[in-house]
């Protein structure tokens, strides 16, 4: 199939979910690795596998596998968080760090457990994405979850627990991440923000302040989407 140019509605082209071409221009907003994988420490580039699209979607283009690493690196910041947090309590409360003492060894439990709950240090992540999806797995869990990017129906930006949160939506499923995670690859990004593109245009549920934070606002995606509107 010949590379499509962009339309007379101003979009970038959509994919051949066969070919993967033409790749979509890059994304605006991004915040991740920029130099490449080779130098991402919580990203394994030893291990080849390719994973597995969903059942019935074309190839995967582009994939992110966490390393080991990024367990200890969660864990270690959560540890480092909550330890961080007994201290100011005890300081406030008592005025000494009391608790570092050895024979309140019992009191170190609850950071320890804490911090592995909080990070999940086993748990490997893998996102990956073809020409029209976005898929997500964890390893311990076993669960894998999976978007048709092109046939979103609501799309919602969110603030939690200090990170932004990016939820997207089709028909069947729904997925939520924060900005960090979305943008573990710079290409992923770009599959993905095309995919939220061409929704918008297509009438997806979003709101102003949605548009905001994708710096939508002067995208061609929303004049066809007036377009749309007009003509319904």
């Amino acid at each position: 199939m010949a590379e499509r140019a962009p339309g007379d509605d101003g979009l970038p082209p959509r994919p051949d979910p066969r070919t993967g071409k033409p790749f979509p221009p890059r994304a605006p907003g991004y915040t991740g690795n920029k130099s490449g994988s080779e130098d991402d420490p919580l990203r394994d580039i030893h291990d080849p596998r390719k994973p597995k699209p969903p059942s019935g979607m074309g190839p995967t283009l582009v994939w992110w596998r966490g390393s080991s690493k990024a367990g200890i690196v969660r864990y270690v910041v959560s540890l480092g968080l909550l330890l961080g947090g007994m201290a100011v309590l005890t300081l406030l409360q008592d005025g000494d760090l009391g608790f570092l003492n050895a024979r309140f060894w019992p009191l170190w439990l609850i950071p320890i457990v804490g911090a592995y709950l909080m990070s999940n240090p086993f748990n490997i992540d893998t996102v990956s994405a073809g020409a029209d999806w976005v898929q997500w797995s964890r390893s311990r869990l076993r669960r894998t979850n999976h978007l048709k990017t092109y046939e979103l129906t609501k799309i919602r930006t969110s603030y939690g627990g200090g990170d932004l949160y990016l939820d997207l939506y089709d028909d069947e499923r729904g997925m939520s991440r924060t900005f960090a995670e979305w943008h573990r690859d710079r290409r992923i990004w770009d599959l993905v923000y095309n995919g939220i593109v061409h929704s918008v245009a297509g009438g997806a549920d979003i709101r102003p302040q949605d548009i905001g934070v994708l710096k939508l606002t002067h995208h061609p995606a929303l004049r066809a989407r007036a377009q749309r509107d007009k003509k319904t």
